[in-house]
């Protein structure tokens, strides 16, 4: 078998670099049909300059980009098909290329892993349209961290050179999942280290291959080393190592790498997050877990491209996490109308979340909206019975209003669900003993 003019037994690897390409490289090279070498990149000079109207980046070059786009369309606008002449005309070179490389072995398939290619997915899809695409996702804090301990170390300015990987690469490689459709697997790095034999078994019956278990220990099937990727951990190892999962949280211990880490997250936003498969909350939970004191007393230079301009235009969430998200910023900032815009947005997009209704009765709580606060905490309750926080903050939005007994009744039950927490049993107690004091006071004729 060969690659065909369309792709047939081509596979592209897509990520960003330091993601773990280089790991699932070599696992998949040791599949017995896969060939692969080292990084190609032979696809980007031919598809990343493109002139055409939909060119999405370009290329300062000598001999003058702008000339070259007026008229490599003028050509092209002469022939009966177009543009559609040049994708034709890659398909019988690449192709072709493709093939030599597969035909030094007795293998069917052809791995081309160029993290890169992230910038031409679209063109690439077209160019080999039955071709076997594999996105390879990782925690982008991760990736950050990895990036700077690799390759800039002390020298900040060499941060630079991977700007694009950092900011860019995320949203390409959503877009480009958006696309693709059913012609890409997606997997991600932390479920390759923890359970490479389900992931990489995946991968094999989305293009009908059979799955190898020996593929995984990479590390004994004598592939060559490579120029391109990561030369010194997966040389050392012989399968994937779940301890490597968090290893990039002890660079966190560095102040500096802790900020741009920091601001990373904030820039890439809480859309952008989830849609990679994280959690926001859970990296920022990470981050502040992991906040260096030394961040407090020693001056940080900050990476300007990483920090989110006041400004900056963003797109309205797609989702009701996001605008969950959107809510929480503007609370911490005391915009308190904003995050109840926001909330009730969410809730409107997922009418079954509680805990929206739960954080929208705490923002209208501090507005002493007191009776919207309790409906929108009786409606929480309504969808989880179960929640003693949710009991207790009803009662709280009781108590200004003067239904004292009422709230006694939601106190007690955050304290029979929560025994174990003394706030709980506080508040009942100075609330009955107020009940109490009021009951007491005599009544004016």
């Amino acid at each position: 078998m060969s690659i065909g003019l369309e792709g047939q037994n081509l596979i592209f690897l897509i990520s960003q670099p330091r993601a773990g390409s280089t790991m699932s490289q070599r696992i998949l090279g040791s599949h017995p049909q896969i060939h692969t070498l080292s990084e190609p990149w032979i696809m980007l000079p031919a598809l990343y300059p493109l002139p055409f109207e939909n060119c999405k980046v370009e290329s300062n070059v000598e001999y003058n980009m702008d000339l070259a786009k007026i008229a490599w369309q003028t050509f092209f606008q002469q022939l009966p098909d177009q543009e559609a002449v040049y994708y034709q005309g890659l398909r019988s070179m690449y192709s072709y290329i493709y093939n030599s490389a597969l035909n030094t072995t007795v293998k069917s398939y052809f791995l081309d892993k160029t993290p890169r290619y992230y910038y031409i997915i679209p063109d690439l899809y077209r160019t080999f349209p039955q071709s076997h695409f594999i996105i390879l996702l990782r925690n982008p804090l991760a990736v950050l961290c990895s990036i700077i301990t690799t390759w800039v170390n002390s020298q900040w300015s060499n941060l630079d050179r991977n700007r694009f990987d950092i900011t860019k690469a995320p949203n390409f490689l959503l877009e480009g999942i958006k696309k693709l459709g059913n012609r890409c697997v997606v997997i991600h790095y932390e479920k390759i280290v923890i359970d490479p034999e389900n992931e990489f078994r995946k991968i094999c019956q989305s293009m009908g291959l059979k799955f190898f278990p020996e593929m995984i220990e990479y590390g004994t099937n004598n592939l060559t080393k490579w120029r391109f990727g990561d030369k010194k951990l997966v040389d050392q190892k012989t399968r994937p190592d779940p301890q490597n999962l968090n290893k990039w949280t002890l660079s966190l211990k560095n102040p500096q790498i802790w900020q741009a880490a920091n601001d990373y997250l904030e820039l890439l936003g809480h859309e952008t997050v989830y849609q990679m498969g994280y959690s926001y909350r859970e990296l920022r939970k990470t981050l502040d877990s992991n906040r260096p004191q030394e961040l407090d007393s020693v001056s940080i230079s900050r990476v300007e491209w990483l920090q989110r301009k006041p400004d900056q235009h963003q797109e309205a969430p797609q989702t009701s996490l996001g605008y969950t998200a959107m809510a929480k910023k503007n609370e911490r900032e005391g915009k308190l109308e904003e995050a109840a815009i926001a909330y009730r947005r969410a809730i409107e997009l997922n009418p079954n979340s509680a805990w929206s209704y739960h954080s929208l009765g705490m923002v209208l709580a501090k507005q002493h909206k007191w009776n919207e606060a309790i409906a929108a905490n009786q409606q929480a309750i309504k969808l989880n019975p179960n929640s003693a926080s949710f009991y207790y903050y009803l009662a709280e939005s009781l108590v200004p209003k003067g239904n004292l007994e009422e709230a006694i009744k939601h106190y007690k039950k955050a304290s029979e669900l929560n025994p174990d927490f003394p706030l709980f049993q506080r508040k009942l107690a100075e609330i009955i003993k107020l009940h109490q004091e009021v009951s007491e006071r005599p009544t004016s004729k």
